[in-house]
């Protein structure tokens, strides 16, 4: 704060990193208390989250909710389209894009695309700024289908199949 600078704030506590939505939102909302309160006063507007995008498509039926789940954890901060319902008033959003398609090493094209899908749905919740190459990313319109909604079955996890 009293140099100007802005902070990145991982969602982790004393119990480790977030996973699902419910401790996203709460490790986040439990920074940002303490940050903007009285004690600290830093601005708001200063604060960039990471609600930690972890990797989907493992196999694992407990990673499937992990797209969906930061992207839902950027609307509740940002309030996304409609900042006015934002429940953490100013704050940015922010996460490393590749670690979504980690379970995809080697196959640069497929990772891009899923990258492209994410960011797509991501920025309109509220994702702010991503770590991500975007120099070989594709436009999310220009991914031919039926893969794009592939990857937006994974991604968004709309079924169980997925």
């Amino acid at each position: 704060k009293r140099f100007g600078a802005a902070v990145v704030v991982m969602a982790f506590d004393e119990k480790g990193q977030a996973a699902g939505y419910q401790d996203k939102i709460d490790m986040c909302k439990r920074a940002y208390d303490i940050l903007v309160g009285p004690r600290v006063g830093f601005p708001a507007h200063d604060i960039i989250f990471d609600p930690n995008v972890l990797t989907i498509a493992t196999g694992l039926a407990e990673h499937n909710n992990y797209g969906k789940d930061f992207i839902e954890a950027c609307e509740w901060i940002t309030g996304g389209e409609h900042p006015e319902k934002a429940n953490l008033p100013g704050a940015k959003i922010s996460g490393g894009v590749s670690n979504l398609s980690f379970g995809f090493r080697g196959l640069t094209a497929l990772r891009e695309a899923i990258h492209a899908v994410f960011l797509y749905h991501a920025i309109k919740k509220g994702m702010t700024m991503g770590i991500v190459n975007a120099g070989g990313m594709p436009i999310y319109d220009d991914i031919p289908q039926p893969m794009r909604d592939y990857i937006e079955e994974v991604v968004l996890n709309h079924s169980e199949d997925g």
